[in-house]
């Protein structure tokens, strides 16, 4: 990829230091996946980690009765993996997917351990490890202390392109809730506006 392809994508801030992307460029490469591909499963140790040029990811925990919670969702521009695997070089509960056809930029993990010195590098996983924190405690916030209503309307405030990309079943799950719930709460919430 070259860095006037990378003019055609809107970054986090995580991923705009122009020094950054050389060596991301020099262990990494472009990857094409349909929706629904699976790119690592939980309790598996994942080999690698992705900047998302297009579409849309899912980090969601498996149930052995086959149920899934969504943990997380990416879009264009965020870096997506696993940061507890990469910090604690182990396995991750979760499993990481794709939900739309998605253009990647996937980058082996043991590779990018070996630039982990790099200032650039250190500034990619401080940022990333700061946003994600930070989103993280605001949504534990939200899941642990406010009703469906006001977790749905923190929702439409905060993070409003998953309400406009996903389906009803993924942002309920997303919410702590089902999707009939949710579906009586958008009604409700349509009625009284």
């Amino acid at each position: 990829m070259s860095h006037s392809l990378l003019s055609n994508y809107t970054l986090s801030p995580a991923l705009t230091n122009p020094l950054l992307w050389p060596l991301l460029e020099s262990i990494g490469q472009e990857k094409r996946v349909i929706a629904g591909t699976q790119l690592f499963a939980a309790n598996s140790e994942p080999q690698y980690c992705y900047v998302i040029l297009e579409g849309l990811l899912r980090q969601y925990y498996p149930s052995a009765q086959g149920r899934e919670r969504n943990k997380n969702f990416f879009r264009e521009g965020q870096l997506a993996g696993s940061l507890s695997a990469w910090l604690t070089q182990s396995s991750c509960p979760y499993e990481l997917q794709a939900l739309e056809d998605s253009t990647l930029w996937e980058m082996p993990i043991n590779q990018l351990r070996k630039l982990q010195n790099e200032k650039s590098i250190q500034d990619m996983l401080d940022k990333t490890t700061r946003e994600l924190f930070l989103r993280n405690e605001q949504r534990e916030a939200v899941l642990l202390t406010k009703s469906g209503e006001e977790r749905y309307q923190w929702l439409l405030s905060n993070e409003s392109w998953i309400a406009e990309r996903l389906p009803q079943y993924h942002i309920a799950s997303y919410l702590g809730m089902d999707a009939v719930s949710l579906s009586r709460l958008k009604a409700k919430l349509k009625t009284t506006n």
